[in-house]
This record gives C-alpha cells, structure tokens and sequence, in this order.
C-alpha cells in the first residue's frame, strides 16, 4: 500500500519492517555475497554509531577495568588537559558535529560540502589544542557520525542521531548498566511498534524463516522468488525461480 498526499514530494509505502530501512535499491541487482556484506556492514554502521560513544563515556566514568593495558597511558595523557567530566565533553562535540551537519545541509552543494569538511577539520584540531576535548574521544565522535550516513533512509539517520544523545546522558550516570537499560528499552519498544497491524520486527518477530531469506543476510536468487508475507500479497510470486529454457529448433 502506498500513500500520496497533495503537496507533499514524499511517498509512505506500508507496510514496512525495521530491517528495511537498512536495504537498498541496488542490493537487488548486486550478487547475494555483495549485497548480503553491505547490508551487514550497514547494520555493524548502525550499532557503533549509536552506542559506541556512550560505551567510552561509561567505561571512562565508571569502568575503568574493560580498558585494555596498552591503551591506558595513551588514553590518560590526552585527557590529561581536560577540565571536563567524559559526558560533558561528548556532548559538546555531538553538538558540534550536529551544528556542521546542518549547517552544512542548508547551504548550497558545494558551500556545504566546503564547510563540512574544512569545518570539521578546524573545530577539532582547535578544541584538541586548547585542550576541550581529547583526540581519541575525537576519533569516536567522528566514526559515529560516519557510521550514521550508512543508512539508506534519511528518516532513520535523523532518528539514529536523535537517540545518541539520551545514551550518552545515560552512560554519564549509570555506566555499562544504563546502556544495556537503554538497549532493552529500545529493543521492548520495537517490540511492540506495528506497521498497519504487521509486526515491525518482522521476520524475526514472531519468526518466519522464509521471509528472512532476504533480510539481513539475502540468499541467492532461486531461494527468494516468493514476496514477503508481511504484505499480504495476492501474488505470492516475485519471478519464475526455474531458469528458462531454450526452444528446440
């Protein structure tokens, strides 16, 4: 089902499952080992834009004992000139990198891709010199802003930018164990969203081992002819899996 509405440039097509947002157009016509790594490196993209600058906060904060050896002298001595607590200064540089990002958008093409990057550049070489931030918290910051454009949909990107923000808080509270309260309330209320009564999570949730043939990892074509069964389709059918024959002349 689709739905257009006058004025507006964008469609809605539903229903619709999480794991689509993560699919793109061009993983039809890539071969299934291609298609099947990008949509994983997408979702590894995902998970560390979202969580792995909470994970620095909290291990800074509260868990010093998940550091390894070789990476605690490094790690104090570019902290060593930072007068703010570990989730001051990655909200700081979320912000920082929030404000280049838009700026960068409501500028035209070539302005903003200027100032993005050049932006970029000289904020952060400027906050590590006057001692602001640390340049290994720096190195994190600008992976999960990296990770986060791995998305196809722009819609998920925004809110993937949205929920790093209240991680992070929580991390600066509550360590390793705010996080996994972040995850599994994440996780329950995906749970329960439903897309025109399918279930959003769907095929893991409830499982169909058929239609995750094509999810994550996608399997050579002859194994996904048939369309998924969250749309209800007339025509279960996408092609003919048998390959065609040539006529004997």
């Amino acid at each position: 089902m689709g739905v257009i509405v006058e004025g507006s440039s964008l469609a809605i097509v539903c229903p619709i499952a999480f794991v689509e947002f993560f699919e793109s157009r061009e993983d039809q016509n890539l071969r299934w080992q291609v298609a099947t790594f990008a949509r994983l490196l997408r979702f590894t993209a995902i998970f560390l834009s979202v969580f792995l600058t909470p994970i620095y906060v909290g291990a800074l904060t509260f868990h010093y004992e998940v550091i390894p050896q070789a990476l605690l002298v490094p790690l104090s001595e570019s902290r060593a000139l930072v007068p703010f607590p570990p989730v001051f200064e990655a909200l700081l540089l979320e912000l920082i990198i929030e404000l280049l990002r838009e700026a960068g958008a409501r500028l035209p093409t070539k302005i903003g891709q200027t100032i993005g990057i050049v932006g970029g550049i000289v904020i952060g070489t400027a906050a590590v010199q006057a001692g602001i931030t640390s340049n290994i918290l720096l190195i994190f910051v600008a992976l999960s802003a990296l990770a986060s454009f791995t998305t196809p949909s722009y819609t998920m990107g925004n809110v993937i930018r949205l929920i790093r923000f209240p991680i992070i808080l929580i991390a600066g509270f509550w360590g390793f164990y705010g996080i996994m309260l972040a995850f599994c309330f994440l996780l329950i209320h995906l749970l329960r969203q439903s897309s025109l009564g399918a279930p959003y999570l769907s095929p893991y949730y409830p499982p169909r081992l058929k239609d995750m043939r094509d999810s994550i990892i996608k399997f050579p074509l002859p194994f996904i002819a048939k369309r998924a069964s969250i749309t209800r389709p007339a025509d279960q059918e996408k092609f003919d899996p048998e390959p065609v024959k040539p006529e004997k002349s």
